[in-house]
Parts: C-alpha cells; structure tokens; sequence
C-alpha cells in the first residue's frame, strides 16, 4: 500500500481518476478543510471546497504532480467524457459495484502547536455507495441502456472480475448462457443499493482488527498492509487514524479488538447509519491507553 502511494504521486493514471468538474456538480464538494490556526486562535474556520479548491489542495497544499494534474484536466473534455459507446456500435453493459463503502468526502484538520508548527489530521471520512474505491454516481455515469445494467451488492474494486456471481453473470453475458448469478449478489434494481451499517473511527495511538462471524477480517495486518475479506466493509488509514464501516443489515456480528500503539489518551466515534444517513453518533474521549 505504501509502495503504490509513493508510485502514485507521478502516476498520469492516477490524476486521470480524479474527481471531474462534472463529478463535483453532481455530488458537491468531496473535501472539507477545518483550519483552527495557531495555539491561541479562536477563529476556526470550516470551508467545503470547490473543484477548482480542491484541485489546489492537492498541487499546491499537497505538493502533488502539479503537469499530471493540468492534463488530467485536458483529458476530461466533454467530446471524451460524454462519448456514447453505441453510437461506435458497441453493445455496452456494465456492473456496477454498489453496496460497498467507499470514501465520498474526506475532512483534514489544520492547526498550529505553541510553537508556530503547522500540523495536519484527518477527522472524518463520509462513505458513499461504490465498489470500495470507485463512488457508485462515478461508475454509473456511462450512457448505457437500463436493461444493459447490473449492480453487484458485494464488490471488491480489486476482485470484481474473479468474484462469484459477477464472473457468472460475465460469462451469461456473453455467452448467451444461463449461469445462476444469486439474487443477492447481483441485482438489476438500483434501490437494492442502500449502505447500512456502522462507521467507527479510531484517532490514535491505537489499531483497531474486526472479524466476523464467518471468520473474515478486517484491519491492519502486521506488516501494515489492509486485510479485508468482509463483504461490503471499509478500512481506511489516513495519518495516524483508522477509519471503518461494517455493514449490519444481513445480520452480521462482528467481534472487534482493539490495541494500544502508544501513550496517551485516544478517542473513538462510532455512527449508525441507514439509507446512507448518519442516524447516530456517539463519540468517547481522552480514553487513557498505553501499548
């Protein structure tokens, strides 16, 4: 994981990707900034940053490839973007990822210590419907006939094509065959795709591992890389921060651990979610921790 973030600092693929202006009018701004200034400032500040903001966050906050950038946005001209497939004579289907928690909209926290030192966090992360790492509104953005859609409601961004279900229905495709794909894998009803469940945040020092009743895992595995193999889940790292969702609405049970990496006090906040609405929120502070 670490390897392909220093890769993807001057990867052209990965700028390509990017949230597009038209991406931002359809969802709305996918990155919050709190700035709370110096140690003794008052005046914090909230801003949601637009397309053109957020695009600066990333070259100029962020140091990021600044050339990649500019011809990403060279790239997603409207001739590409909005190109129809069938007018080429192309039979165009797509399954979509759609049930699994996927980052919709980070927010970085800005702050100075007493001595002047500019330090940056990540509070919260908003999940959306997608695939893990592709947002559904993304996926679902190509001109395609309804009867040509399909929606997986287990994805894996990194496994859609080999996982049961999507393979067979691949294959059903465009075969003609008539593999059974299971109605609760795949579906052609896009209501079906609702994301309900918990999201839990840890800020440091602490990990956090989940596994479920079936055994799958989710957490840091100990070279640090993110084992998970639960349906529909998340995990997240940003900074020193973990960031979870576990699905609850197929009657999950999920046994959670948690471990102290260092001294000090650590805090969680867990929110209910249904529809994709935060229903609930409870958070527990300057909880004391040692390794």
């Amino acid at each position: 994981d670490n390897k392909i973030k220093e890769i993807s600092e001057n990867l052209p693929a990965m700028y390509d990707l990017l949230p597009t202006q038209k991406y931002y009018d359809a969802k709305g701004s996918y990155i919050k900034i709190i700035d709370q200034g110096d140690f003794s400032s008052l005046n914090t500040t909230v801003q949601d940053l637009n397309y053109q903001e957020a695009a600066e966050f990333l070259t100029e906050d962020h140091h990021l490839n600044s050339l990649a950038a500019a011809n990403a946005e060279n790239l997603h001209i409207p001739t590409f973007d909005d190109f129809d497939m069938r007018s080429a004579g192309v039979d165009v289907y797509a399954i979509n990822g759609c049930k699994t928690a996927t980052i919709g909209k980070i927010t970085e926290k800005r702050f100075k210590n007493i001595f002047g030192q500019q330090f940056t966090e990540y509070q919260n992360i908003k999940y959306a419907l997608g695939d893990g790492t592709v947002p559904l509104e993304s996926a679902t953005n190509l001109p395609i006939n309804q009867e040509n859609k399909y929606y997986a409601l287990a994805a894996d961004h990194g496994r859609m094509l080999s996982q049961d279900g999507i393979r067979q229905q691949i294959v059903n495709i465009v075969s003609g065959s008539s593999l059974l794909s299971h109605g609760d894998i795949i579906t052609q009803n896009i209501d079906d795709c609702q994301l309900n469940g918990k999201a839990i945040s840890v800020f440091s020092p602490v990990d956090i591992f989940t596994a479920d009743q079936y055994g799958n895992r989710l957490g840091l595995a100990e070279d640090g890389s993110v084992i998970n193999e639960i349906p529909g889940a998340s995990f997240d790292v940003l900074g020193e921060h973990k960031f979870m969702y576990l699905p609850n609405d197929s009657g999950q049970v999920y046994e959670i651990h948690m471990k102290g990496t260092g001294g000090g006090t650590f805090t969680v906040k867990a929110q209910d979610i249904i529809n994709g609405q935060i229903i609930k929120t409870e958070v527990f502070s300057n909880l004391p921790v040692t390794e």
